[in-house]
């Protein structure tokens, strides 16, 4: 007898393919046509983000309930393509395509397409990469500093430090976490955080008062940048791998058996628990992924045993996506229009998932 097995949400929004390793990275292309995903073993796949069989082209209103109804994608996805680099890092691009480094840190740029262009020659391996779009500017950390270049990779400066761990670029400000502490640097000062340990890139809130990130013993530390203050918190059952800031600043992490955030209008410096904002469903499954919606009070939250959900920041309810299948989700990128997220995971799904704008009403 056959049955048709009920299709959840993801399988309605997302196109998904199977990669030979686990999905450790995702970015969108500057222009927003394109998607990058990354795995453990540093080979690229990228996939265009117009799609024939999109979200809206698969909705209608039952005219009867006004219901919306989203019919099932009639076609597989088209193959991902594949680009003959393997890398070390990547980073949005000021123009088509994004920018990687290769294991002797030589410099590339490759097309939505997979095609891959020699930018730069070596120069010693890089250990990170980051862009800032809106100016233009790129940074590449190497082991003795970092390299300030514009879109053209002309060099517009260099920021000296000991084994970079970490890069973040906004808005004109750079973050630098190594083995000293936290580098931070914009077009009028430059000035060092003294933080044990950090580990992995920082993350800068959009007024530039904050900073935060992970530290090498698995927890989390949170700087204001005008005076210098720290809050450590590392009561984490995991490394918050996933820290981030959402429009209005609140920070955002992974690591604990519920979504972990703070409204920033009382830092935690104190007390651990002040600006909590309790949000989504406590549970036994750890918070493996978490980002800040770009526009909207709303956090995609991955899980360890592969559960999606959509929640809104201090509301205790949970939209599921996804539910459990064991598969870890490690990697959750939103596109800079809010409208798709990449999701990548340990047993090598990466998925792009079209967001209709009904569902966040």
């Amino acid at each position: 007898m056959n049955q048709t097995l009920a299709l959840t949400p993801f399988d309605l929004l997302s196109r998904r393919w199977l990669r030979p390793a686990e999905v450790c990275g995702a970015i969108f292309e500057a222009s927003g046509k394109a998607v990058v995903f990354r795995d453990v073993e540093g080979r690229l796949a990228l996939a265009p983000v117009a799609d024939a069989e999109d979200t809206p082209a698969r909705l209608r209103l039952e005219l009867e309930t006004g219901r919306a109804v989203i019919r099932p994608r009639q076609h597989e996805p088209a193959p991902l393509a594949e680009a003959a680099l393997v890398t070390a890092a990547i980073a949005p691009f000021p123009g088509p395509g994004v920018l990687a480094a290769d294991a002797a840190g030589a410099l590339h740029r490759v097309t939505p397409r997979g095609q891959v262009t020699a930018l730069a020659p070596a120069a010693g391996p890089v250990r990170a990469l980051a862009c800032d779009p809106v100016h233009s500017s790129l940074a590449v950390a190497r082991e003795a500093g970092v390299e300030i270049l514009d879109a053209d990779l002309r060099r517009l400066g260099h920021v000296e430090t000991d084994r970079p761990r970490g890069i973040a670029v906004r808005d004109g400000r750079i973050a630098l976490a190594h083995a000293g502490g936290l580098t931070l640097r914009d077009a009028t000062s430059c000035r060092h955080l003294a933080i044990p340990e950090p580990e992995g890139a920082p993350a800068l809130d959009p007024s530039g008062t904050w900073a935060a990130g992970r530290t090498a013993a698995g927890g989390l530390w949170l700087a204001e940048i005008a005076t210098g203050r720290i809050a450590h918190l590392a009561d984490f059952p995991l490394p918050p791998a996933s820290i981030g800031f959402d429009t209005a600043g609140r920070l955002v992490t992974s690591g604990a058996y519920r979504l972990t955030a703070w409204s920033l209008d009382r830092p935690p410096f104190e007390d651990g628990m002040a600006g909590a904002l309790r949000t989504g469903r406590p549970g036994l499954v750890a918070v493996t992924a978490a980002a800040p919606h770009p526009r909207r009070d709303v956090v995609a939250v991955g899980r360890a045993n592969g559960e999606l959900a959509l929640a809104r920041l201090g509301h205790p309810d949970e939209m599921v996506l996804r539910p459990g299948d064991g598969d870890a989700i490690g990697v959750l990128v939103w596109s800079a229009d809010g409208r798709h997220l990449a999701i990548g995971t340990r047993g090598g799904l990466a998925a792009l998932v079209d967001f209709p704008a009904q569902i966040f009403k």
